[in-house]
């Protein structure tokens, strides 16, 4: 059986003999030890032992549960940056995931790039579903605003050397 790292699956083990007495190792994970159908929360892959003992007569069995790790998107914070700057949509990258990234953006055309980098030319919004198996969808968004920094000197003027000069900068 496989799961997604923090979810749980119902482990059971059966027995005719009405007072068995259950016991299963490790207890990690487990709402209980001494029942037959405890659930399993499970964090990586495991292996639990269940015994039963059936009124002096003991079998054992084993389920190994395997735990894939939960997705993860490492999206920036809405920002603001200058333009011509570019600027990379997401820092955690897992191999075994599917990215699906939208925007409105006509530039934008890296769809299923894990870790698209952008470079706006003005203030847009970039979602992104990943998909990985046994696991469910993880969505997130960043807006994303370019400032262009457009700067002039004004006025322009001509100054010999030696002589000073008050310059203003408007953007």
């Amino acid at each position: 059986t496989t799961v997604c790292a923090g979810e749980t699956v119902e482990l059971m083990v059966g027995s005719s003999f009405p007072d068995a007495v259950f016991t299963w190792t490790p207890n990690t994970g487990l709402s209980c030890t001494d029942c037959p159908m405890p659930t399993a929360t499970v964090s990586d892959t495991i292996q639990y032992q269940v015994s039963v003992d059936a009124g002096g007569c003991i079998n054992s069995t084993s389920v190994t549960i395997f735990g894939v790790a939960a997705p993860v998107l490492g999206l920036p914070s809405d920002t603001i940056f200058c333009q011509g700057e570019p600027l990379n949509l997401n820092s955690i990258v897992d191999p075994d995931a599917t990215y699906t990234w939208t925007s409105m953006d006509p530039n934008f055309t890296d769809l299923n790039n894990p870790s698209p980098t952008v470079n706006p030319d003005s203030t847009y919004t970039y979602s992104v579903v990943m998909s990985k198996d046994f696991c469910d969808d993880v969505q997130d968004e960043v807006l994303v605003e370019a400032i262009i920094n457009d700067l002039t000197f004004t006025p322009e003027v001509s100054i010999c050397e030696g002589e000073s000069i008050e310059l203003s900068i408007s953007s």
